[in-house]
């Protein structure tokens, strides 16, 4: 089954801000959602693009199911204290979801950028 995003994949996000980002899931041949019930979403962040293990792992965070046709999936994006000075930080992230009929699905691969704030 494919999946359409309501949004674009790409993350940017202020050093140690935290907040919650939400996609809307819906099927591209009829528009009707995705029902996501039952199901878990991990959000891993990485430094590498195509790890060969978790020794580059930053973060993971579970997602929550919810919305009126259960086809919304919101992950609560964590603080991250790096980088102290300088330039931006560019990681890599995907999400993927378990316990869907048609098995374990990567539902998308994208940056995931962590840029400096002014005030300190």
């Amino acid at each position: 089954m494919s999946i359409k995003i309501d949004k674009s994949q790409a993350i940017e996000i202020f050093k140690n801000d935290s907040y919650d980002r939400t996609w809307i899931l819906t099927d591209p041949n009829d528009g009707s959602a995705v029902d996501l019930t039952n199901i878990t979403s991990l959000l891993t962040i990485d430094s590498l693009q195509d790890p060969p293990d978790d020794s580059t792992q930053v973060a993971q965070v579970s997602g929550t199911v919810g919305g009126t046709s259960n086809n919304e999936l919101t992950f609560t994006l964590p603080a991250l204290a790096f980088p102290t000075s300088g330039d931006n930080i560019k990681f890599f992230y995907d999400i993927q979801l378990t316990g869907l009929t048609w098995g374990p699905m990567t539902l998308f691969k994208s940056t995931y950028t962590l840029t400096m704030d002014i005030t300190k």
